[in-house]
């Protein structure tokens, strides 16, 4: 399915009419044309903001997808800028929960080391206890018993 074709499957067509054809309130039918260039503009903000290219198979990327176009055409029409704002406020807090799922921003881990984890061995015990470290622990007790230096 196009994008296109998510938005208007997930939204019901008198809300469809009402944002794709912000000047002519007698309109029965979506403006095609209007919605058509918000998905593509919805898609190019989606990897964007999400910094990901848009996957029409993941539901995830999807469902943001698909608030763009919404968001897109409510910006192109005569809607008021508080319902505009509050729309983007919704919008951004699933982009960044998908932004930090998805990213392809993120520190990777890698090394190009030559170096090999080497085994734990249980019986080897560190030297904390060792006479060269009493002078450094203040109020230690000496393995006499004492806490004298």
């Amino acid at each position: 399915m196009s994008l296109q074709t998510e938005f208007e499957s997930r939204y019901t067509l008198k809300h469809r009419v009402e944002i794709s054809n912000p000047d002519d309130r007698a309109a029965t039918t979506q403006n095609d044309t209007l919605v058509a260039i918000a998905a593509i503009d919805a898609a190019a903000e989606f990897e964007t903001e999400v910094q990901v290219a848009l996957d029409l198979t993941a539901a995830n990327h999807v469902r943001v997808a698909v608030m763009f176009v919404e968001y897109m055409l409510l910006q192109y029409g005569a809607v008021g800028a508080s319902v505009v704002e509050k729309k983007r406020t919704i919008l951004d807090a699933r982009v960044e929960a998908l932004r930090k799922t998805t990213s392809r921003k993120r520190v990777t881990p890698s090394t190009t080391s030559l170096y090999k984890h080497s085994t734990f061995d249980s019986v080897q015990r560190p030297e904390f206890d060792d006479e060269q470290f009493w002078d450094t622990i203040p109020d230690a007790p000496n393995r006499d018993g004492t806490n004298d230096p």
